[in-house]
């Protein structure tokens, strides 16, 4: 009987052993495929968020793009979205669905299969994925006062690549609201020492400019006639141009001379030929009190006249090629002129007040450029800006910089080859942060514009 019943419970404990062999093979199956699931559904889900990172790429350089163009619009995005990671999910650019609606808004899709590995055993061969974006540039609006120096220090190369660099930045700012017409707007205002209004204004109720006149004397005294040149010889000249030491050689030559005494009528004609001093403190630096008015220099010279905003881009162009280099640099002179040029209150009132401006969501920037340091500053009582204080023109500059800001100003500076490092710690507070741009050559002149261009536009993923 013992016998027995070892030999059955043998069998029972074969058949038992058995029977759980056969549970857990089936119960491995849906284990396998659970945690197969799990590897190839989160390798799915990267894959997925590399893919819309593509895509967003891609919508970005579309809206980005500088020939609008629906064809090369198109190209941007493929050609982008396919550099930036697409490429490893499609078989090519085509897959790539673009559609611009009639707003500008590109909208870009994509779908493809995730290959599996786990999940393939069990005849899942892969998995889909797609992404989808959405980007268009701002057509908000802007009004952008370019203040830009152009001092004896500009000559040469450097106010060439100056012009090159404006006009790319005119093009970049209103080409994206071209279908917009004045929806960005800009002015230029060049400054040295001074500024110049434009003799329009000369009876303008802001402006305060004496008549011209001329004085004629009877002056008696020795005049001295230079003949026969000799002796001619190469000397060394040396002096400073707008704070830079400018040096050389040149041709000077011995002279005799003939003198001789008499009284002659001596004429000196005194004549406004548009330039504009400073009010007295505080309102050289406040734009506020037009009915405080603004002095005009007589027998003072100054670059060319304002632009006020505008959105003819040809007039702009054409101001800006005709842009000189010579004289001092003050830049108050130029903040002053291009916050004026930038309100609705006199003297310019061609800018959306600040109510309007916000309700519009039209934003106001000035975007400064100097290549060196404050040579001048504003006379003590007087409004030329003939004195030689280079620490009191910080210092305006500096108070001009922050009213500036204050009044809801996106303030950008560009300092274009300077060497001093105060001047540079001064751009760098006078700009709304992260708005400051050191150029040490003409590229990177031209990279500072386009970087404050793209800035302007927003261009922005709007799904």
């Amino acid at each position: 009987m013992r016998t027995v019943i070892c030999t059955l419970a043998r069998r029972f404990a074969r058949d038992i052993s058995g029977n759980m062999a056969i549970a857990m093979a089936l119960v491995a199956v849906p284990l396998f495929g659970a945690a197969g699931a799990a590897i190839d559904y989160s390798g799915r889900i990267q894959a997925e968020a590399k893919l819309q990172a593509a895509i967003d790429a891609g919508a970005l350089a579309g809206a980005a793009n500088e020939d609008d163009r629906e064809a090369a619009i198109k190209k941007a995005v493929r050609s982008f979205a396919m550099q930036n990671g697409a490429g490893k999910y499609l078989d090519n650019a085509a897959a790539l669905k673009v559609k611009i609606s009639n707003d500008g808004v590109i909208r870009v899709s994509a779908t493809a299969e995730y290959p599996t590995t786990i999940l393939n055993v069990m005849g899942i061969k892969s998995l889909p994925i797609g992404a989808l974006a959405e980007s268009k540039r701002s057509e908000s609006g802007a009004e952008i006062a370019m203040v830009l120096d152009v001092t004896g220090s500009m000559a040469g190369t450097k106010i060439d690549a100056l012009k090159v660099a404006a006009k790319d930045f005119v093009t970049e700012t209103t080409k994206p609201n071209a279908n917009k017409p004045g929806a960005v707007r800009l002015s230029l205002v060049p400054y040295n020492k001074y500024v110049n209004v434009g003799l329009a204004n000369r009876t303008a109720s802001w402006m305060d400019v004496p008549a011209d006149y001329s004085t004629t004397q009877n002056i008696c005294q020795d005049w001295t006639t230079n003949t026969n040149p000799h002796n001619c010889r190469n000397e060394n000249y040396s002096y400073s141009n707008d704070g830079v030491n400018v040096s050389g050689t040149r041709e000077v030559c011995d002279y005799d001379t003939n003198t001789v005494n008499e009284c002659r009528q001596v004429t000196s004609t005194f004549q406004w030929y548009g330039c504009a001093g400073s009010r007295d403190y505080p309102w050289n630096v406040r734009d506020a009190r037009p009915d405080i008015d603004i002095p005009g220099l007589l027998n003072t010279y100054c670059p060319n006249e304002i632009t006020p905003l505008t959105s003819d881009v040809a007039k702009l162009n054409t101001n800006i090629d005709a842009l000189p280099a010579w004289g001092d640099t003050y830049i108050p002179a130029g903040l002053i002129w291009g916050w004026r040029t930038l309100t609705s209150e006199l003297p310019y009132t061609e800018g959306l007040s600040t109510a309007d401006a916000q309700a519009k969501g039209v934003t106001k920037h000035l975007v400064l450029m100097t290549d060196g340091e404050n040579v001048t500053s504003k006379s003590a009582g007087a409004a030329d800006h003939d004195g030689w204080d280079p620490d009191a023109g910080d210092a305006t500059t500096a108070e001009l910089c922050e009213n500036i800001k204050n009044a809801g100003i996106v303030v950008h500076a560009i300092a274009f080859d300077v060497t001093d490092a105060g001047t540079k710690s001064m751009l760098e507070a006078c700009a709304t942060g992260g708005n400051y741009y050191d150029a040490s050559d003409a590229a990177r002149l031209a990279q500072a514009f386009d970087a404050i261009a793209g800035k302007i536009n927003q261009i922005a993923l709007s799904k």
